[in-house]
This record gives structure tokens, sequence and C-alpha cells, in this order.
């Protein structure tokens, strides 16, 4: 007589079928419990997946334990402190930039030594080892939850795409409001920095005295590191979030949907598998995260090393160009996005004196500014003898630029045997002679200094070469004065106003 199965256990049938002929079937219909499968069909293979997991932590274990033993510090630290130090680094390597170039030490080896490339490595390599092993042992119970019951390890994978998409949407969600500021202001500081201990001469000028200054410049590189350690900080809370959040939530959905149907040997292999891959996943995120903006800012650093070969450094090579002054669609937007100048092109050759006209408010101040090396262009760019302004040291630009605020500082300039070659006055000529300062204008071209001068005198401007008329905060014209008063409406009325 047939024993009645055992009510306690899952029982499910096992279908087979044989094909005898082309068209008849017979099936085999066999019944047979869970237990008599785990019990009868794969004890080893479920003793090799315990057993496996269990050599897999002892593995990773002794890992980690190296690790620390090596670098006398936590796993943590290696994956975290790395990237947490690298901006300290980086403008502490870049104090000794100028030494480095005396050695004619190549800008790649520099970079690669101050970023700590060998430690990025390294991290990346744990990381890595952690997320294969893991991931095979992982796919591997999938795979057998899969042949042991489908429903289970469907449920698995699903839960992990699950995860995966939760784990992105989380980061997204955090990080989105400042992808800019991550991907520009730590570059932007990083800049600075560099132009600060490699005195690429990133300076606030001021007009009329030549003083250099600095505190702006240190001022927008405390607040860029700031704003950098908040996107690190939110990047942060958006993983852990994620891990906090999906790890719980996958326990439970595997545990709904298996219904205890596997034993707990295999329940605890799934989920230990998935926790390593898990942890794997989490330290490889941070690690090749911040490889990624090491090779991002290795390009840049590189170019800033470089850029004293490239840029001249004293004045003969300056002087080489033929342009004294060159405006390519510079545009200089305040902080509160309020647009003084706007779409400015023109440029001014050696030797010619230049006037800058224009009604109150239409840009005249903006614009020589940007020249001087006061304000950056918002978009666009402005060349002094080829190079922009922000990147001449403090000794050439004090050579190449002057800004008398004086009537008998301009004429001295004008005379002077180390007179610098370019000129900018403003508003200097309203008290002054014509006949003058036609005079002061010939004497300056005769010797090849150029002249640039706001003035809102009109019986000056015939004396200049050309005039750059500014209306409403553009350039309406630039030609001599009377190619302007015939050709252009609103220079006439200008004319006739002064009048």
């Amino acid at each position: 007589m047939r024993e009645a199965p055992d009510q306690t256990s899952l029982t499910f049938r096992i279908e087979r079928t044989q094909r005898t002929s082309q068209d008849d079937e017979i099936g085999l219909v066999v019944p047979m419990s869970v237990d008599v499968l785990l019990d009868q069909a794969v004890p080893s293979r479920s003793l090799l997946m315990v057993g496996s997991v269990a050599a897999l932590y002892v593995a990773l274990g002794g890992l980690i334990a190296w690790l620390e033993y090596r670098r006398g510090r936590r796993l943590q630290d290696l994956f975290i402190g790395w990237s947490e130090g690298l901006f300290d680094d980086l403008v502490m390597v870049l104090a000794k930039t100028p030494l480095e170039f005396h050695r004619q030490r190549s800008p790649a080896t520099i970079v690669t030594r101050a970023l700590g490339i060998e430690r990025a490595r390294e991290a990346l390599t744990a990381g890595m080892l952690g997320v294969t092993v893991s991931s095979a042992v992982f796919v591997a119970s999938g795979f057998y939850l899969a042949w042991l019951q489908p429903v289970i390890g469907v449920t698995v994978l699903a839960a992990l795409g699950l995860m995966g998409l939760g784990h992105v949407l989380l980061v997204w969600q955090q990080v989105t409001r400042r992808r800019e500021t991550a991907a520009c202001e730590t570059r932007e500081a990083a800049f600075v920095a560099a132009a600060i201990h490699a005195r690429s001469a990133i300076t606030t000028r001021q007009t009329g005295t030549g003083v250099h200054k600095q505190w702006r410049v240190l001022h927008d590189l405390r607040i860029a590191a700031s704003r950098r350690t908040q996107v690190l900080r939110d990047l942060q809370q958006a993983i852990d979030l994620a891990v906090t959040f999906w790890g719980p939530a996958l326990f439970f959905l595997v545990l709904l949907a298996s219904g205890g149907a596997l034993s707990e040997g295999e329940i605890a292999a799934a989920y230990a598998a998935f926790g390593q891959c898990l942890l794997a996943v989490y330290t490889l995120s941070h690690a090749s995260g911040y490889l990624v903006h090491v090779e991002e800012g290795r390009t840049l650093y590189r170019d800033l090393l470089e850029a004293p070969q490239r840029w001249p450094g004293h004045v003969e090579a300056a002087l080489d160009n033929a342009v004294a002054v060159q405006a390519r669609d510079a545009v200089l937007v305040l902080g509160d996005a309020t647009a003084v100048l706007g779409g400015v092109n023109f440029s001014v050759a050696q030797g010619h004196c230049v006037a800058l006209v224009g009604r109150s408010g239409a840009g005249k101040s903006s614009l020589m500014r940007l020249i001087n090396g006061v304000d950056l262009p918002s978009a666009g760019s402005i060349a002094i003898f080829g190079v922009p302004p922000e990147h001449y040291g403090d000794a050439t630009a004090r050579k190449l630029l002057g800004c008398p605020t004086t009537w008998e500082g301009f004429l001295a300039l004008t005379q002077s045997a180390n007179a610098p070659h370019l000129i900018l006055v403003d508003e200097l000529f309203d008290a002054i002679d014509g006949g003058l300062v036609a005079d002061a204008l010939a004497t300056a071209r005769g010797r090849g200094l150029t002249v640039i001068a706001a003035t809102h005198r009109h019986c000056d401007l015939p004396a200049f070469d050309r005039v750059i008329f500014l209306h409403k905060r553009v350039l309406a014209g630039c030609a001599p004065h009377a190619g302007l008063v015939e050709q252009n409406a609103d220079y006439r009325h200008l004319f006739v106003d002064i009048q």
C-alpha cells in the first residue's frame, strides 16, 4: 500500500515526456517533495554552495586584513580617504611646479605622482577583485536557485535589477542639482589653485595703480572647495540611502517569493552572495567614480603645467604679435546675470591710438576692465599681444601695460625709455587742451606705443587713428572718426549731443 505524501512538505510534480513515435507521447508523472530532492539529489551541491560562500568571506577578510596591515588604516580609508585628500595633495604639489620644471620633469610624471594614481589602482584592484568574485558567486547562486525552483531564481535576478535601477534613480535625483558644480567647480578650483601656485597670474588688477591682489582668487578657491565637499557629501548620502533601502527590500522580496520552500542553508547562501556583491559594487563605485575625475583632471592639469611653455613669459616674445588687443565675441555678465557687455569684436594694431566712446552706461568701463585683466570675459576672449591678460605674470604685465591716472603720468609714460607698450587711459583728456592731446598721441604713435583712451571729448577724436563706438552695451562701430560720422547715424547723434 502506497504511503500518503507528507503534508508538511511542499509537493510538486515533475512531468517528463518521451516521444515514442512521430504522433504519440507518453507522459510520465512522478510525485516528489523538495525535501526528497534536497536530501537525495543534490546534497553535495548544497554543501558546495554554502562552503564556497564561506570560503569567499574568509578570502575577503584576509584581503581586508592584509590591506589594513600594509596601509595601517581601514579599507574605507583606502577608498574614500584617498579621494578626500586628493584636492589638498594637488595644491601641495602644484606649489612645487616651478621647481619641477626647472629640473626638466615631464608634466605627465608630475601629475601622476601628485594624484596618487598607484593608490587609485590599488583601490580599484581590490574593488574589482571583490565584485568579480562575488558577482560570479551570485550568478552561480541565481542559476542554482533557478534550477532548484525557477520562480525563486527569476525573482532573485529581477530583484537585483530593481535594486540597480533604484540605485541609479536615487543617485541621479541627489546629484542632478549639482551636476555642473561637480563637473565645473572642482575643475575651476583646481585651475585657480594651479594659477596661484604655478604663478599663471590669475589676479585682480586695480586700474591705474597696477597693484596685483589675490584675495578674490583665494576667496573663489575656498567657495569652490566647499561646494566640492558638499557634492561629495550628497553623493555619499545617495549611495548610503540606496544601500540602506534596497538591501532589506530585496531580502523581504526574496523571502516572500520563496515561501519557505528552500532550506535555511540555501537562503543563507543566496543572501550571503548578494551581500558580498553589494559590498563590492559599493566600494567599486567610489573608487571608479573618483578615478574618472582623476583621468579628467590629468588632462587639465597637464595643460596647466605646460602653459608656461606655450605662453610667452617675456616682453620680446609677446611683441612678436602685430596685434596689440583683440576681442572675439567678448561678453561680460555680472553676478546677477546682467550683461554689461555683449558680443564685442575688434582688433587694435601695435602703434595705433584708439578712442573708446559711447554714452554713459554703454560699456566703456567694462571693456577697459576686460582689457586690463580686472574681469575675465564670461564668454569669448580678450587677448593682449596674442595672450589672455590673466596668463601674464606680474613682471611681464607691468612691462606691457600702463594705466596712468593723471595727465602728467600719461605724458611721462609716452616719453619714458621704459614705457609700457600698451597704455590704457580712462577719461584723462577732458580738461586738457586738444592740441596737447594731439601732440602726446603723436609722440606715442611715433614710438610705436599703443594707446586706448576712453573719452567724452569730441574735439580729440580726429587725433585718433580709429574710434571704437559702443552703443547699448554692444559694439556699434569701429572706424576712423570721419568714417563713423558719415556712416553711423547713432554716432552722428552722439557727436551732435556732445557738441
